[in-house]
C-alpha cells in the first residue's frame, strides 16, 4: 500500500474502509446511533454532518422498506443473558475494560463502576491483567482489566453441625481462587478442595486444606450456602 496506494481507492477499497472501522472502534458508537461520535473519529469535526444524517435516514428508511419481499415473522425471544454469579467486584471508583491487556485508547469496551460485580475468567498472559465476564449495557461482554483493582467476593460458607450437641459447630468462608491459593481439582476440572478462610480456634485468611473436614465423624451433619 505505502508503494502503491492508489490500490486503496480501487482494489481494496472496501477491504481499507473495514479496517479503519475496526481498528478505531466504530462500531461500539453505530451501534448506539452515535453517528456524531462516528463522524468526528472518520472526519475529525462535524464538517457535512446534517447531509450525512440526512443520508443516514433515507437510507435506514429504504433498508426498512421492502414490501415485495416475504416479512418473516419476528424471531421468538430468547433468554436475555445473563452473567453467573459474580466472583470479584470492582474496588476502584472506575475501572477500564479492554479487549487486550494493554492501556491503548482504542482498546477500550467500557468503563465499571465501584461494586461492579464481575466473573473472574482467568490470569491474563501479561502481568498484572486478568480477563473477566461481565454484564455491560445489557450485554455480556468478555474483557481485560488491572486485577489489582479487583476484590475477591466470599461466594459460599460451609457450615458444619458437630455430634456432640453441646459443642458448637464450625463455619468456615468458601473463597474464589487468590493469588497463589488455587483449589484442588480433578482431570476434569471440578473442585475437589476449595480456598478457604477461617477464624476461630485456629485462625487462617486463605488456606486449600489437605481433606473434607465437614465430613469427619465428629459433625453429624453439614451444608453449604451462597450469599446472594
Amino acid at each position: 500500500m505505502v508503494t502503491n496506494p492508489d490500490l486503496v481507492a480501487g482494489k481494496y477499497a472496501v477491504a481499507s474502509a473495514v479496517f479503519y472501522w475496526d481498528t478505531n472502534g466504530l462500531n461500539e458508537r453505530a451501534d448506539t446511533d452515535d453517528a456524531k461520535g462516528v463522524t468526528k473519529r472518520i472526519n475529525g469535526g462535524l464538517n457535512g454532518f446534517p447531509e450525512r444524517l440526512r443520508l443516514i435516514k433515507k437510507a435506514k428508511k429504504l433498508l426498512q422498506a421492502s414490501p415485495e419481499a416475504p416479512t418473516a415473522p419476528p424471531p421468538a425471544p430468547g433468554p436475555a443473558p445473563t452473567l453467573e454469579d459474580a466472583t470479584h467486584r470492582v474496588a476502584a471508583t472506575s475501572l477500564n475494560l479492554r479487549r487486550t491487556p494493554q492501556v491503548k485508547l482504542k482498546n477500550r469496551i467500557g468503563t465499571l463502576g465501584q461494586g461492579k460485580g464481575v466473573v473472574k475468567v482467568r490470569e491474563a498472559d501479561t502481568p498484572g491483567w486478568a480477563m473477566v465476564r461481565v454484564m455491560l449495557h445489557g450485554k455480556l461482554r468478555e474483557g481485560f482489566v488491572y486485577a489489582e483493582h479487583l476484590e475477591a467476593i466470599a461466594e459460599k460458607q460451609e457450615v458444619a453441625k458437630r455430634a456432640d450437641l453441646a459443642r458448637s459447630g464450625h463455619i468456615v468462608a468458601v473463597l474464589p481462587e487468590h493469588g497463589g491459593f488455587k483449589a484442588k481439582r480433578n482431570s476434569a476440572g471440578e473442585v475437589l478442595q476449595p480456598v478457604e478462610s477461617q477464624a476461630g480456634v485456629s485462625n487462617f485468611r486463605f488456606e486449600v486444606q489437605g481433606s473434607h473436614w465437614w465430613q469427619k465423624a465428629k459433625f453429624q451433619s453439614y451444608g453449604f450456602w451462597r450469599h446472594g
